[in-house]
């Protein structure tokens, strides 16, 4: 049987994003780090996400592994998330989106920090605690040594090569919950899970 595993990413103030993908998805998974790819329009998303960091990325593919550009503020490949490491119940995986975004370009090392803003306001408004706070500039700061130093290429070539085959499935979906569905990632119930308080 096919098993469907649920990511849940709360982004603040109340909004909950739902990644459900089934194990055909799965690149890669062991005790560090989960690797899963899906179908986004023409190309294939991969994301990783992460038990020990303060980070997740995405970057985008064809059918053939290959990266592929995208254009914005800067034209980017990856996009990578400053979040909470993701913890797991049973098939079930969480995460919290701590606003701060950064986009990598295709030589792996050119970038652009986006919505310091955001971070600023979620902190203000005590959406993140202060141990999320210092989670974030941790994940920030090893987030852009990796892109300065090997870039973030290498570093996700290391876990899932970006050759050969990377269809993504057709039977990922998205949608959105509020915070009051998903109650384990309401501020007093997932100090828990990620930093083993409460």
């Amino acid at each position: 049987m096919n098993t469907r595993y649920f990511l849940y990413k709360l982004h603040f103030p109340a909004r909950v994003r739902v990644s459900e993908f089934g194990e055909e998805s799965i690149r890669y998974s062991d005790e560090t780090v989960l690797v899963y790819d899906f179908a986004c329009y023409s190309l294939v998303l991969r994301h990783f996400v992460f038990y020990d960091k303060w980070f997740d990325i995405h970057c985008f593919l064809s059918s053939h592994g290959s990266l592929r550009t995208l254009p914005g503020p800067i034209d980017f490949c990856f996009v990578c998330d400053i979040s909470t490491p993701v913890f797991k119940v049973k098939n079930k995986f969480y995460n919290i989106d701590l606003a701060y975004d950064i986009l990598v370009g295709s030589d792996g090392k050119t970038h652009l920090i986006k919505d310091e803003d955001d971070f600023l306001r979620a902190l203000t408004r005590h959406w993140i605690t202060e141990d999320e706070k210092e989670g974030a500039l941790k994940g920030l700061s090893e987030m852009t040594s990796i892109i300065n130093n090997e870039g973030i290429t290498s570093y996700c070539n290391a876990i899932v090569p970006f050759n050969g085959h990377a269809k993504g499935p057709e039977s990922h979906k998205f949608y959105h919950l509020p915070l009051n569905d998903v109650a384990v990632l309401k501020k007093d119930r997932r100090q828990k899970y990620i930093f083993g308080k409460g």
